[in-house]
């Protein structure tokens, strides 16, 4: 009997211990802050644990990760069902499963690159059978950034056999993660010829991780010829910008888009049309006649590209000057007269008005 007690005793001393050790925020433990995460339904109540939650990040988020997978016992599942609203609430004080991994979810996603601590328990939860659960994981792994690098291997395994929507999440989570990821670039690749993942998704994604994707262009060119009876489309056009000058094949393509129809397109494509730089001069004269689009954004886009073709573009300067002098919006004629600096840096400057 005496060693019994003296067990019970030690148990208690490590508990009250445990319990001690525990960082505080407005005065009460991480326990307390968790425990009202999973049974208070009040917004107010809510929004307390959450802040100090994410004030707690590097301690809280592997003890919220767990959260994500929390499987209620069948027993209150049952309870749940069939029990009036008036009694549930007096037998059953944790709130529902779903909710308390969606509150984790949020506090997680918000804590950023302080939740690197839940790594580990992050890496198993990709495996999760629970599909929500999982793109859970492979999100919240994209929001911690480059400290998640060790779970690269586990975001390729999903590249391969996830569904298209955590294929996709997994692509967007790498490039989240950028250089330090960057043995995926493969992968990717092979994800993005097999057509797994969109070629709009998986482009930022290795241009983030390092790596210029020659290989999107013939596939980004393709869809927008594609587009000829229908709007162009902006992913494609903003793809091609960030691949570059290596994007330069696709220069008569991106001319044709200029006729798009819609504004908020044609602004895009001269932007993109900028971003290939002086191998994209084929697009001068097309870029010159956009100086007198109807949309001022339209105009000031295709002012800056023209800027960015360098001393290619000099046959756009009398547009340009005339734009520098009598535009009716300023960021148009500051967008001229710089673009006037690039093509011809000794070029007598427009006035501004």
């Amino acid at each position: 009997m005496a060693s019994l007690i003296g067990i019970v005793l030690l148990l208690a001393v490590v508990w009250f211990g445990i319990k001690g050790s525990e960082p505080t925020y407005q005065g009460q433990r991480l326990s307390f802050w968790i425990q009202e995460l999973e049974t208070k339904p009040g917004r107010d109540e809510y929004m307390k644990a959450k802040d100090a939650l994410v004030h707690m990040g590097l301690v809280a988020a592997p003890r919220l990760a767990k959260r994500l997978d929390y499987q209620e016992p069948k027993l209150l599942t049952v309870i749940r069902a069939n029990v009036p609203n008036s009694l549930r609430n007096l037998l059953i004080s944790r709130l529902p499963a779903s909710f308390i991994g969606s509150r984790a979810f949020t506090i997680l996603r918000e804590m950023g690159s302080n939740a690197h601590t839940a790594i580990p328990v992050l890496i198993r939860l990709v495996k999760s059978p629970d599909v929500e659960t999982r793109l859970w994981a492979i999100q919240i792994v994209g929001s911690i950034g480059p400290s998640a690098e060790f779970a690269v291997p586990a975001l390729v395994t999903m590249l391969k056999s996830g569904s298209v929507e955590e294929r996709e999440a997994a692509a967007r989570s790498l490039g989240a993660i950028g250089s330090s990821g960057a043995k995926a670039v493969p992968d990717l690749l092979s994800a993005m010829e097999a057509k797994r993942i969109p070629v709009g998704t998986t482009v930022p994604t290795l241009v983030a991780l390092g790596y210029t994707p020659v290989e999107a262009v013939p596939l980004l060119i393709a869809q927008l010829r594609a587009s000829s009876n229908s709007t162009v489309p902006l992913d494609s056009v903003r793809c091609l910008g960030l691949i570059g000058a290596p994007a330069a094949p696709a220069v008569p393509a991106l001319i044709d888009a200029l006729q798009d129809p819609e504004s908020r397109t044609r602004a895009p494509v001269a932007f993109a049309l900028g971003q290939i730089g002086p191998k994209g001069s084929n697009a001068v004269r097309a870029l010159a006649r956009t100086l007198e689009d109807e949309w001022w954004f339209v105009r000031e886009n295709a002012a800056i590209a023209l800027g960015k073709l360098g001393s290619n573009a000099a046959p756009a300067i009398p547009a340009l000057a005339k734009l520098a002098q009598g535009d009716r919006n300023e960021d148009v004629r500051k967008a001229a007269v710089e673009a006037i600096k690039s093509i011809r840096p000794n070029a007598v400057e427009s006035p501004v008005r």
